[in-house]
């Protein structure tokens, strides 16, 4: 059994990221359109245009099939959903209606517009709701919401994940528990993997993560998520040789080393 210089390809801080990665298939997915897995782990799939409108204007036989498919096309490979949006909007036309004397001066009536639907085929053209929200295979409250914007003169502008959780813990926080867990000593055995002391545990170290930082509120729960998300280490595994234990960072310097060569 080994000790120090031993590590091969094995951190005591895990590579993460997969939490943002799978953010990101996510929202590349919902983008496109292609079919994925949520965070619940549901199944969700692809979504491909919709029915026919069958409306007496007949807009799907004024575009081809190829045509239809070219616009599906075009539209999901815009890169954002600020782009997409803004691409759509651009096709929406909106005008006011005649001012009409309400029934009940009390109580005037609210503010409505008439909307114009386009498509970019060969031509320019002018379609139904129902066409416009099949061939680019989104939903109606999209549309909506686009039009809404576009009477008020303002451009989309996509906030998803943008605000700050109520729940979030600040920077600062994480970086000290992360600090405080690799100010533990470690060893490191034939199978590259780090252990810390036996006689340790996690409920220990948030015992003495608090006495040491007794300003910095954060929960048990939380402490553990970070230990397990961020860090690879064990603990408890049995001494069969003299083996002294050294700060993590030395393993990680270790790691750096090699990869260089």
């Amino acid at each position: 059994m080994s000790c120090g210089n031993d590590v091969n390809n094995k951190e005591g801080i895990k590579k993460g990221g997969k939490k943002l990665e799978k953010v990101a298939i996510i929202k590349k997915a919902r983008i496109t359109g292609a079919e994925y897995v949520n965070h619940r782990g549901m199944l969700v799939p692809a979504r491909g245009q919709g029915e026919n409108c069958r409306c007496m204007f007949k807009c799907f036989e004024r575009c081809t099939t190829k045509e239809r498919q070219e616009i599906l096309e075009k539209f999901r490979h815009l890169s954002s959903k600020n782009k997409q949006d803004s691409y759509l909007q651009s096709l929406l036309e909106f005008s006011a209606p005649k001012v009409k004397r309400p029934r009940n001066l009390a109580e005037p009536r609210p503010r409505s517009f008439t909307f114009k639907y386009y498509l970019n085929c060969t031509n320019r053209i002018m379609v139904c709701k129902k066409a416009f929200v099949s061939i680019h295979a989104i939903t109606p409250a999209r549309v909506r919401r686009l039009g809404l914007l576009l009477t008020m003169g303002k451009e989309p502008d996509d906030k998803r994940g943008k605000n700050p959780s109520g729940n979030a813990i600040p920077e600062h926080k994480i970086q000290e528990i992360e600090e405080h867990i690799k100010s533990f000593p470690v060893k490191v055995y034939q199978d590259n993997k780090l252990y810390l002391n036996e006689q340790l545990n996690v409920k220990v170290m948030y015992k003495l993560f608090q006495e040491k930082f007794p300003d910095t509120k954060v929960s048990y729960k939380y402490y553990l998520k970070i230990f397990k998300d961020r860090f690879t280490l064990s603990f408890g595994r049995p001494q069969e040789e003299n083996c002294d234990f050294l700060p993590i960072e030395h393993f990680l310097a270790v790691e750096l080393l090699e990869r260089k060569k």
